[in-house]
């Protein structure tokens, strides 16, 4: 065997071995993407359950019905269960079992917090859990676990895009080297072999192009959208308050801000109504968290047109203002695309007979 024959056969080897190569690192990139998705997920439902159980736990006070003890003791158990699931699906990474270590007991503190406030409550001693439910221990505790959850999402959002990338900067080098293969090849009596691995070489970067294309396309189709929602619903006359799948608020136009008197983003509707304290439409109490429209449609699925609230600001001459909200979830066509959750307040005024003047007015800005 000539040395030529001997390099030709060299690079038919490698050329083929390449050819194995690239899809099972395609493979490989893709089962680790799939598993930081879902990873995501759980840290997504770890924060629904965590909401339910605080908001579970504060409702007590007002309605203190077994219902909400037992929709509390269920979300506990919930909580429980996502946090072991975290335990396993991070179980090859130290940096997120360390945040799990740091989340565990201030998770359990919350929660022994919030029965002890329950329990006080079923024992007839009132007043001993209202003080219980006005001390700053529960917000310090909610503010740190908010920034552990916080703290996980973002390393695994690290690791989607490190792991994106090397995999593409592997596929790139295997090219280049099935590339070099087939030059050497060229010049070897291994023609036919050649002409076989171009054209495999040829169709795997095609793909590779493809969807590096694809991905920009719906990344730039993604980020119209947004800006067109939030161009139109800014425009609106009625207030509109949107949220992600996940239950955090991602929108509020500047009708709904002057209706509530606040815009928080990246928090849950109860967190976001606790800024203004809404009161009910008897105003005896604060509206509970978890039975305002917004996380009636998002956490259990309803559609909602009978609510009432008080908004605690003063209309002209005095008037307050009866907000009549009502919630639903909102489904794209696309079947990628996100769920969301709409609320559209509509204000009337009590005693007020020019309704239509008035509103005009109120989302102009010229009603403090």
């Amino acid at each position: 065997m000539t040395l030529a024959s001997g390099i030709g056969l060299l690079a038919t080897a490698l050329f083929l071995l390449a050819t194995t190569q690239l899809p099972r690192q395609q493979r490989e990139a893709s089962r680790w993407g799939d598993h930081t998705l879902e990873v995501l997920a759980r840290v997504a439902t770890l924060e629904a359950d965590l909401a339910t159980v605080t908001g579970e736990g504060r409702g007590f006070l007002v309605d203190q019905t077994t219902d909400n003890a037992r929709r509390f003791d269920t979300a506990s158990r919930l909580v429980a269960g996502d946090l072991a699931a975290l335990r396993v699906l991070t179980a090859d990474n130290p940096v997120q079992q360390r945040a799990l270590d740091r989340l565990d007991p201030l998770v359990m503190t919350r929660i022994i917090a919030l029965r002890e406030i329950i329990e006080r409550a079923q024992a007839g001693d009132a007043s001993g859990a209202m003080g219980l439910a006005r001390t700053p221990r529960g917000r310090v505790l909610t503010g740190q676990i908010r920034a552990e959850v916080e703290g996980m999402k973002a390393d695994e959002q690290r690791l989607l895009t490190e792991r994106g990338t090397a995999a593409l900067r592997g596929a790139r080098r295997t090219m280049i080297g099935m590339i070099a293969c087939a030059f050497i090849m060229a010049a070897s009596p291994f023609t036919v072999a050649l002409l076989v691995g171009r054209s495999r070489a040829r169709a795997h970067l095609t793909k590779l192009r493809e969807s590096e294309r694809r991905l920009r396309k719906a990344a730039a189709e993604a980020a119209a959208l947004a800006a067109e929602r939030e161009a139109t619903l800014g425009q609106l006359t009625e207030g509109v308050i949107v949220a992600d799948r996940a239950g955090r608020i991602v929108f509020v136009n500047e009708a709904a801000e002057r209706l509530h008197g606040v815009k928080r983003l990246h928090v849950t509707p109860g967190e976001h109504s606790e800024t203004r304290h809404l009161p009910t439409k008897d105003g005896c109490g604060p509206h509970p968290p978890l039975d305002l429209p917004l996380a009636r449609a998002v956490l259990r699925r309803e559609t909602v047109t009978d609510a009432r609230w008080m908004v605690p600001q003063a209309g002209p001459d005095g008037a307050r203002l009866d907000v009549s909200p009502a919630a639903a979830r909102v489904f794209d066509a696309s079947p990628e695309a996100l769920l969301e959750e709409e609320l559209l307040a509509r204000v009337v005024p009590e005693d007020r007979p020019n309704t239509g003047a008035f509103m005009r007015r109120l989302l102009a800005g010229e009603v403090e």
